[in-house]
């Protein structure tokens, strides 16, 4: 039988194509899985998103809707592949889950990654790294799980049948792909050393792309992540000399952005006695949260109770508990701070939260030891299921079930806010983009107050 591999012009391959009970009666005992060898170069980087069809057979599985054809993922035909559809049919994947018997959960040592952008499918590769073969898991409508099915397993190495890392490295270095710099951390994951000096190779493109430090700096947090929570692994394998580089490479895009940081005047700076919100005539010291570098932050309801579908309005006031004058700035944190709803025994409550485009401005705040200043005014509404609310921004909806007719709903609310973490970037008169926010000197981070009880009552 003759394997169709691509849906371009490639040599034709013979493959060995096994059958579903041979592979079956192999995971059932214990025995090394029956794979399928594709062409030793599937795919190209830039077909990704191409699902295509060809003729269907009793051995591929699920046909594409409307058709009698199965798919083609990145090259790969899969119309006579084996499938399955039970995770303990699939033990290179899936392992019983020891908390949850009779429960399957996946292997922590599978490298997953999407293989499309179309939101109406659902196409995964799956690559038990150590076993040296992989999967593919293709859902042919992403709403509907009874039409997935995992085909494979395929012999040989997924990264360079397909060139995922050339892939990676054009994603990464061209605008921001935040999923692929997490493929990196999953990659270090699986503990494996052709894994892991492929991490470096991308964390390295990442870094040296031809973009601008404004573009390169949103993989600053995620590149030191990984660097702290993998350095065992990175040690592990020799790979100091990497390590080195990329810390160098992460030393110098800090140095430049640092350059191209505003310095702005206390002039531009609003105080304590200028801010037009006021403060609460009384803040309850539970309602502060823990002082984190010379700052702290209290969420207080104003009221604390309301009728259902009422809006409960909060102020989010902010404390210098330090010696020293600090300085921040921050912009629509109304909308940004986010609410951690609680019923009174822990449990978290399912949010949404209003949230209208526009742009806001930059606030900056200049706080004495001791000084106090409201920075937002957020919302809490608490509405029965099915029943709409008021479009307020920076409104959290929590939607009860209405099941317990109760007169009363007792909620804990927790707020977090980070200040200068959400970067601003303006052009000059001189046509250079400078970071404005934050700028030089201002603190950066995220605080979290204290809890405080709202009350909802029925009518």
């Amino acid at each position: 039988m003759r394997c169709a591999i691509a849906a371009f012009a490639l040599p034709s391959v013979v493959c060995s194509i096994v059958t579903l009970s041979l592979i079956d009666a192999a995971a059932q005992d214990g025995s090394d899985v029956p794979v399928v060898k594709p062409a030793s170069d599937v795919g190209d980087p830039d077909e990704v998103d191409a699902v295509k069809n060809t003729d269907s057979s009793d051995r591929g599985g699920a046909a594409e809707p409307g058709t009698s054809q199965g798919p083609i993922v990145m090259g790969l035909d899969l119309s006579d592949v084996p499938s399955h559809r039970r995770a303990r049919d699939l033990p290179d994947l899936f392992e019983q889950s020891p908390d949850q018997p009779g429960k399957w959960r996946s292997r922590r040592d599978i490298f997953p990654m999407p293989l499309t952008k179309d939101r109406t499918k659902s196409i995964w590769l799956k690559y038990p790294v150590a076993l040296g073969r992989y999967y593919i898991q293709y859902r042919s409508d992403r709403s509907r799980p009874e039409t997935e099915r995992t085909y494979g397993p395929f012999d040989g190495d997924p990264f360079e049948q397909f060139k995922l890392e050339q892939m990676m490295t054009t994603r990464l270095q061209g605008s921001y792909s935040p999923d692929d710099i997490f493929r990196v951390k999953l990659m270090l994951r699986t503990d494996d050393e052709t894994m892991a000096r492929r991490a470096a190779r991308l964390m390295l493109a990442t870094l040296t792309a031809e973009t601008s430090a404004r573009e390169k700096r949103l993989y600053l947090h995620s590149l030191h992540e990984i660097l702290d929570d993998y350095a065992a692994t990175f040690e592990k394998h020799g790979m100091k000399q990497e390590v080195r580089e990329v810390t160098r490479r992460l030393a110098a895009l800090e140095s430049e952005i640092e350059a191209l940081t505003a310095d702005i005047p206390d002039a531009q700076y609003s105080t304590a006695d200028l801010i037009k919100e006021k403060l609460p005539d009384e803040i309850p010291p539970a309602a502060w949260g823990e002082s984190h570098e010379g700052l702290r932050m209290a969420a207080v309801p104003d009221p604390d109770s309301g009728e259902l579908g009422e809006v409960i309005p909060f102020k989010l006031i902010v404390e210098n508990t330090s010696d020293g004058t600090i300085r921040f700035s921050a912009f629509g944190l109304r909308q940004s701070s986010r609410a951690d709803v609680r019923r009174t025994n822990g449990d978290q409550v399912e949010t949404s939260t209003t949230w209208f485009s526009g742009v806001s401005p930059i606030t900056r705040y200049l706080l004495k030891p001791g000084e106090r200043v409201v920075v937002a005014e957020p919302s809490v509404t608490v509405v029965e299921k099915g029943e709409a609310s008021a479009f307020v921004p920076g409104c959290t909806r929590v939607v009860i079930s209405g099941e317990k007719q109760l007169r009363n709903h007792v909620y804990v609310v927790r707020y977090s806010a980070r200040l200068g973490g959400d970067e601003s970037w303006s052009r000059g008169d001189d046509g250079v983009m400078r970071r404005v926010s934050p700028a030089k000197g201002e603190w950066v981070g995220t605080l979290t107050s204290g809890p405080m009880a709202i009350v909802a009552s029925r009518e």
